[in-house]
């Protein structure tokens, strides 16, 4: 593991959730975001399992992207959690992919934030590694990959349809509502959107 991850993950404890998240499946793992109560961490407050829920509903490819802006001033949670708990969002990111269906992420996160970026990076190059990410997790027939994506700095960045429209490549315009992202998101596919908190929270739940 490079020395500049602050907390080295748990590997036993990565491979635990993903068979678990195997064994539940994905109606079980809603269920079980729903019961907790757990609500976005992003401002809105709305319900995570519900959200996830409106996701899996949907038919086609999906994505899920994490919202790791963080452009509103003197804020720095998502900061220190991408600093020394990496390995909490990668872990609920994966999770989320079961949950919903989706073979591709990404983290949308700060540009200046250059130190927690070369810390994801190398986590991610350490999980497909440990054979966690990428194609065929756990030797099973099943694929996620996670893309880092950096942000230009600006703060409407941080709204989940500017980012959408700069991950595709263009303006980072706020869209029109509805559709939302979990009807009509990135690629005009069905989007799971949560910021680092709310994934951090997933593996313990």
């Amino acid at each position: 593991m490079n020395k500049i991850l602050t907390q080295k993950y748990d590997r036993q404890f990565t491979i635990s959730l993903i068979k678990k998240s195997f064994e539940l499946g994905s109606q079980k793992i809603v269920e079980e975001i729903k019961n907790s109560g757990l609500l976005g961490r992003g401002g809105a407050m709305f319900p995570t399992g519900l959200k996830w829920e409106l996701v899996k509903k949907q038919n086609g490819k999906k994505f899920i992207v994490c919202n790791a802006e963080e452009g509103e001033l003197y804020t720095f949670k998502d900061r220190f959690l991408l600093k020394n708990f990496p390995y909490k969002i990668i872990d609920g990111m994966i999770i989320a992919s079961v949950a919903i269906g989706a073979e591709k992420g990404f983290v949308y996160i700060n540009e200046k934030y250059k130190k927690e970026i070369e810390i994801l990076k190398n986590l991610i190059k350490e999980y497909k590694k440990e054979n966690l990410l990428g194609e065929n997790i756990l030797f099973k027939n099943y694929k996620f990959e996670i893309e880092i994506i950096e942000s230009n700095g600006r703060y409407i960045t941080g709204e989940e349809t500017a980012l959408l429209n700069l991950i595709e490549g263009k303006r980072p315009i706020p869209r029109l509502k509805p559709p939302y992202p979990t009807q009509q998101g990135l690629f005009n596919n069905p989007t799971l959107v949560n910021n680092v908190e709310t994934f951090s929270f997933i593996p313990h739940i």
